[in-house]
This record gives structure tokens, sequence and C-alpha cells, in this order.
């Protein structure tokens, strides 16, 4: 199930106060995925196992 969590990702952008904005392949994204800096460190371990 996290394969095709981590396919439906199509950018990773910086993002003011050092959090990231997660943009969605898939073109029906309600809003903009942002992740707090707080989970940043979180995110980025999750994302490269």
């Amino acid at each position: 199930m996290r394969q095709n969590h981590i396919n439906a990702i199509g950018d990773i952008l910086a993002y003011s106060s050092s959090r990231l904005k997660i943009n969605l392949k898939c073109t029906k994204s309600i809003d903009d995925l942002i992740v707090s800096k707080d989970k940043v460190g979180e995110f980025k371990k999750w994302i490269d196992r």
C-alpha cells in the first residue's frame, strides 16, 4: 500500500518556513498538501524506505 501512496506523488517542493509542499499526480487534489516543519524529518524517512 505504501508504494501506491509514493507513486501518487508528483513533486515535492521546498515551502516556506522549512515545510514541504506535495503535488500529487492526480488532477483532482482538493487542497495543497503541506508537511509541517515538525514532520519533515519523518516524511523524508518514510519516502526513502
